[in-house]
């Protein structure tokens, strides 16, 4: 049982180490700059997640008309 519990404890413990210096890292690049990356790569992901289903969808029912 102690050697589970040791186990466990030093699983925590290097996860914990992984995070701060994960942290450290982002708050060295900056997190407004990471910020403005993700923003501009979201901002491209939209035109095939939104706009491709949206104009299929709309040749399929064919604009709604009947």
């Amino acid at each position: 049982m102690k050697n589970k519990k040791s186990a466990a404890s030093s699983m925590i413990l290097g996860v914990a180490f992984i995070c701060c210096v994960v942290d450290f890292g982002i708050a060295q690049f900056g997190l407004l700059t990471l910020i403005q990356k993700a923003y501009s790569v979201l901002a491209y992901l939209a035109i095939p997640v939104i706009l491709i289903p949206y104009l299929i969808h709309m040749a399929v029912t064919r604009f709604d008309t009947k």
